[in-house]
């Protein structure tokens, strides 16, 4: 009796995981293309990242396929973020006025 319910058991866990996997797929079919900058996300989100310090802030993160994140400092403030994929080199200056955050500009 035990090996059916384990056959059950089975079968119950390939059906959630095959109806699981269409959903995602069906899900993945609605959405639209991801733009420029989310697949600049998703392509340094997809490898592992070695992260650097400097003075208890974050310096640098860097992945295993060469893609990095620089982040830069004026005193305690993140004034820019520079990716780059090995191919190109996108630059976001933080802009802040009286040490509050204004804006956020693209080079």
């Amino acid at each position: 009796m035990s090996r059916i319910k384990e056959a059950l058991r089975a079968n119950a866990r390939q059906f959630k995981e095959a109806q699981f996997e269409a959903e995602v797929e069906q899900l993945n079919a609605e959405l639209p293309p991801p733009s420029d900058l989310q697949q600049h996300i998703l392509d340094y989100s997809l490898s592992s990242p070695t992260i650097s310090y400097v003075n208890g802030k974050v310096s640098t993160i860097s992945y295993a396929d060469s893609k990095t994140k620089t982040f830069n400092y004026t005193g305690d403030l993140l004034t820019s973020i520079v990716f780059n994929n090995g191919v190109e080199t996108k630059t976001k200056t933080l802009n802040y006025t009286n040490g509050v955050l204004t804006s956020i500009t693209e080079s």
